[in-house]
């Protein structure tokens, strides 16, 4: 939880005036405990996993002329009932998977200094955290994926 009760109060602590961005989070979290913001994460990778797949499902059911030539096996046709079927065994998998990690989010947050309070990270560091976060997490899946081999 961030530390302070009131919005003045944080913006005495920062020295400054909040930014709309920093304002937002602190509307957002100041009351919530941290356990309930590592929870959100889930919610938004599975919102994420869910959207980005969904245009090319969309182009491959209503303008197939355009996906064919990219695809592995052009003459194949997957139907809708299979698309929704894989999806709700992935998400279920996925809930299944990631929903125990939440147990450990508290302790890789600490470990790796994210913060969650005020003040926000700039963008650079927000863009260096993702890039350095997805090659980490690329490397690791790939030798856990590996052990079984």
């Amino acid at each position: 939880m961030i530390p302070h009760a009131t919005a003045a109060e944080a913006e005495a602590a920062l020295g400054r005036a909040m930014t709309q961005a920093e304002a937002m989070w602190f509307h957002f979290s100041a009351t919530m405990p941290d356990h309930w913001l590592f929870c959100h994460i889930s919610f938004v990778l599975l919102l994420v996993y869910t959207l980005v797949p969904l245009p090319l499902l969309l182009l491959e059911k209503f303008a197939p002329a355009v996906v064919m030539p990219y695809k592995l096996q052009p003459l194949v046709r997957i139907p809708p009932a299979a698309s929704l079927r894989c999806y709700r065994d992935a998400a279920c998998i996925f809930l299944l998977s990631i929903g125990p990690l939440q147990l450990v989010y508290p302790a890789v947050v600490e470990v790796m200094d994210i913060r969650m309070g005020l003040p926000l990270p700039s963008a650079g560091e927000i863009v260096a955290q993702l890039v350095v976060y997805s090659l980490v997490e690329d490397y690791l899946n790939y030798w856990i994926h590996r052990l079984p081999h």
